[in-house]
């Protein structure tokens, strides 16, 4: 967009309020819309985010939350409970695109209801699979699925760090 900037956070604190992971106008751009004063801003995007439009630019609630609070914006913002609405500061965390990516809960095609955990069915033993930097890595031979899921953690953690989700649904 020609002549589009990046709102400030000086900016954000003077037209907001924020309170438990949310935005109320506090100030309104224009007076035609003072009447929203004290009211949560913006709206639920059908993908789950809430969005928030000011001065005729759209941006994520979260990213403003972060940047009203930190004074930067980083490139990613993971969620670290992974629920897409849920905005608390505390819940916001600066994220490269792959940690962002790891991040995330069971897939919906699971079977197994174990991230990472499916049975082989050429051997009939469990297994756990992760992707690591784009390749596919799989150790096999669990007896059981709960060997297989305790294994899957233990590697999630190790190569994950704080960026591990063992299979937390957000919402």
């Amino acid at each position: 967009n020609e002549g589009w900037r990046m709102i400030t956070q000086q900016e954000l604190i003077e037209l907001f309020d924020y309170k438990d992971g949310s935005l109320y106008w506090k100030k309104m751009c224009t007076h035609k819309c003072e009447k929203l004063i004290g009211e949560r801003a913006g709206y639920k995007h059908k993908y789950g985010y809430r969005i928030i439009s000011v001065k005729g630019v759209q941006y994520k609630e979260h990213r403003l939350i972060f940047l009203y609070h930190h004074g930067f914006l980083p490139k990613f913002i993971d969620h670290v409970n992974c629920v897409k609405n849920d905005n608390r500061i505390e819940n916001l965390r600066p994220a490269t695109k792959i940690e962002n990516c790891r991040n995330f809960g069971t897939p919906k095609h699971n079977t197994s209801g174990v991230k990472g955990v499916s049975i082989s069915p050429r051997s009939k033993n469990w297994r756990a699979r992760l992707s690591i930097n784009g390749k596919l890595h799989q150790v096999g031979g669990f007896k059981t699925k709960e060997l297989a899921a305790e294994f899957m953690e233990l590697w999630r953690d190790l190569i994950f760090g704080n960026f591990s989700n063992h299979g937390i649904k957000g919402i």
